[in-house]
C-alpha cells in the first residue's frame, strides 16, 4: 500500500492527512500542529505545542512563529543556550517538516506498514496559498524536499480545499480561504474525469487571522489594559526593543505580547460560538512582578475591530464572482475553508452579500481539514486528478530607468494558463563582462488591485529575487537570453542562452543561475 501524504503547510497550524490500513482517512497525530518550533540551540529544536510551553516556561526568544510567510527572510533566533545566531526562513521550514516527519509521519507509517521508509513511489503533497509569489512557492518546495520528503508536489491551497468538498460534477465553486497569514479566493470548476480548472482568483497574502489578531490587540485589548494602568506598545516587529526606554525587559516584553496574542486567540474561538460578552483575566509580568489585569470585551467591539478586515475579503470575493459573470460562468456555492472562516463575521457578511444572489454558504465542521485532505486526494490520484491552474499576478524584471528606479517590464500576464513562459534579451554591457555576471531583479505585479503601478518603489508591485547567471567572460557575449517559466504548481524555473557578436548561440556556455539567498 503506498504511504501518500497530505500536508496542509499552514503559517499557524499544519494539518497532515494520510490513510490507515483500511482505506480511511485520519489526520496523523489526530489534531492539527502548531507551526512552532523553538531552538534549544543551532542543532536542537521542537516543534509543536511543546515548542509554545517551553517558550513560555523557560525562554521565550528561543521561539518561531510565523515562518511559512517569512520563508525568504533571515529571522534572528536567540536559543536556550543562549548563543543569537539567524537562519532562513526556508531552512525554519526544513528543519519543522523534517521534525514532522521524524515524530509523526515516519512513527505512524512504521506502526500501519512495518516500515517508516517512503519511497518515489509515495507521494507527498504540500498546499501553498495561491496568492504566494513563485520564489515563495519554489522555498517550500526545496524546504520539503531537503527535509527528506521523496517525492513532493505543490498545490494551490483553495483547489486542494475544492477537490476535498466537490462532490459532483459540472461544479463551479468559489473556495474562500482565509487562513492565519493570507486570504485567497480561488473559483474552480470541476469536469468530468476529475478535472479542475481554476477559473479566477484573487487574494491578499499579508491579510490573514494574524492580521486580525493585531487589529483586536491595538484597538480593543490594549485600550484595555491602559485603563487599568498598564502600558506596552504592540510594534515589536518595527523597532529595536529598548530596555532602558521602558521598566520591562526584552524576554518580559516578547512574553506578554505572546500572552495577549494567545488570549486573543481564544476570544476568536470564542466569538465564533458565542454572543454573550467574553470576561476573564491575563497575567502579565512587569519588571518581575506579575500582576494580573481583568479584561470584558464585547461581540460588538470585538467585530467593530475586525470588521474592516473582513469586509476586505468580502468585496474580493465580490470582484472575482462579478469577473467571471461577464464571461457567463456562475457560482454555484462558496466554500470557506481555513482557520481565520470561523469567524462568525466572514459567515455572516458573506451570507449578505451573496445569497440573495442564489449562491450557498458552505462553513463544513472540517474547515481546519478541508485542505490537507484535498492534498492527500491529490497526492493519491496524481495521475487521475487533472489541475489547470492561472497566475495570479504579473511576473517581470526590472529594467533601470535614468534616475535609478527599476521599472516593472512585464514578461508573463495575469490569468495565464500553467504552465508558462516569458523570455527577455538583456544585452552585455562592460561591468558586465568585466565581473561575468549577469543580475536580474524579478517582480511581480498585482494588477487586477493595482493595474497603474509601474516602478518597484510603488505599492502592487513585489521584488521577488534577483537572479544571477555566470558566464566566462572569455566567450565574449554580446546578448544574453533568459527563459522564465513558471510551473504547472507556480515554481519559478530559469534558463538563458548567450549569443556572440554575431548573434549565434555560445553553445560551449553553461547558465550558472543563482539568486540573492544562494550567494548570502
Amino acid at each position: 500500500m503506498e504511504k501518500n501524504i497530505g500536508i496542509d503547510f499552514g503559517t499557524t497550524n499544519t494539518v497532515i492527512y494520510s490513510r490507515d490500513m483500511k482505506g480511511r482517512l485520519k489526520k496523523i497525530g489526530g489534531k492539527s500542529i502548531r507551526s512552532a518550533i523553538y531552538f534549544l540551540s543551532r542543532d536542537e529544536y521542537i516543534i509543536g505545542e511543546e515548542a509554545l510551553k517551553a517558550a513560555n516556561c523557560r525562554n521565550c526568544q528561543a521561539l518561531v512563529t510565523d515562518f511559512k510567510p517569512r520563508i525568504t527572510e533571515k529571522i534572528k533566533i536567540v536559543p536556550e543556550n543562549g548563543k543569537p545566531f539567524q537562519i532562513k526562513g526556508e531552512a525554519i521550514a526544513k528543519i519543522f517538516l523534517n521534525k514532522i516527519l521524524s515524530d509523526a509521519i515516519e512513527i505512524r507509517f512504521k506502526k500501519l506498514f512495518g516500515t517508516a521508509e517512503m519511497t518515489n513511489a509515495d507521494k507527498t503533497v504540500i498546499t501553498v496559498p495561491a496568492k504566494f509569489d513563485a520564489e515563495k512557492k519554489s522555498k517550500i518546495k526545496k524546504a520539503a524536499r531537503n527535509a527528506m520528503f521523496s517525492n513532493v508536489g505543490i498545490a494551490f491551497e483553495p483547489t486542494a480545499a475544492a477537490i476535498a468538498a466537490c462532490d459532483t460534477d459540472d461544479d463551479m465553486v468559489a473556495v474562500y480561504d482565509f487562513g492565519g497569514g493570507t486570504f485567497d479566493v480561488s473559483v474552480i470548476e470541476k469536469g468530468s474525469d476529475d478535472h479542475y480548472i481554476s477559473v479566477d482568483e484573487d487574494g491578499d497574502p499579508n491579510l490573514g487571522g494574524n492580521l486580525i489578531t493585531e487589529a483586536v490587540l491595538d484597538s480593543v485589548f490594549l485600550p484595555l489594559l491602559q485603563k487599568q494602568g498598564f502600558e506596552i506598545s504592540s510594534d515589536i516587529d518595527d523597532m529595536e526593543f529598548e530596555e532602558d526606554d521602558s521598566t520591562m525587559s526584552e524576554d518580559e516584553y516578547i512574553r506578554n505580547i505572546r500572552d495577549i496574542k494567545d488570549y486573543i486567540e481564544q476570544l476568536k474561538e470564542y466569538f465564533s460560538e458565542c454572543d454573550e460578552p467574553y470576561e476573564g483575566k491575563i497575567n502579565l509580568i512587569d519588571n518581575g512582578s506579575v500582576s494580573s489585569f481583568f479584561v470584558s470585551i464585547s461581540k460588538e467591539d470585538f467585530n467593530r475591530a475586525i470588521m474592516p478586515y473582513i469586509r476586505k475579503t468580502v468585496d474580493i470575493t465580490r470582484n472575482v464572482i462579478e469577473r467571471i459573470r461577464k464571461n457567463k460562468k456562475y457560482v454555484k456555492k462558496i466554500i470557506m475553508a481555513g482557520g481565520s472562516s470561523q469567524l462568525s463575521l466572514a459567515e455572516q457578511l458573506l451570507k449578505a452579500e451573496f445569497e440573495d444572489d442564489g449562491i450557498e454558504i458552505v462553513l463544513s465542521d472540517s474547515v481546519f481539514d478541508l485542505i490537507a485532505k484535498g492534498a492527500l486526494l491529490m497526492a493519491e490520484q496524481q495521475k487521475l486528478i487533472r489541475v489547470e491552474e492561472k497566475t495570479a499576478t504579473q511576473f517581470g524584471v526590472g529594467v533601470r530607468t535614468g534616475v535609478g528606479i527599476k521599472k516593472f517590464d512585464m514578461l508573463i500576464d495575469v490569468g495565464q494558463p500553467l504552465p508558462v513562459s516569458g523570455s527577455k534579451r538583456f544585452k552585455i554591457d562592460g561591468h558586465m563582462l568585466q565581473v561575468g555576471l549577469v543580475d536580474i531583479p524579478c517582480y511581480e505585479k498585482d494588477f487586477r488591485n493595482y493595474p497603474r503601478a509601474l516602478t518597484e518603489r510603488e505599492k502592487g508591485i513585489s521584488h521577488i529575487n534577483t537572479y544571477h547567471i555566470g558566464f566566462d567572460s572569455k566567450l565574449n557575449p554580446s546578448e544574453i537570453e533568459v527563459l522564465f517559466t513558471i510551473e504547472t504548481d507556480g515554481t519559478l524555473n530559469l534558463s538563458a542562452l548567450m549569443y556572440d557578436q554575431t548573434g549565434k548561440v555560445i553553445t560551449d556556455f553553461n547558465a550558472e543561475i543563482m539568486s540573492d539567498d544562494d550567494i548570502e
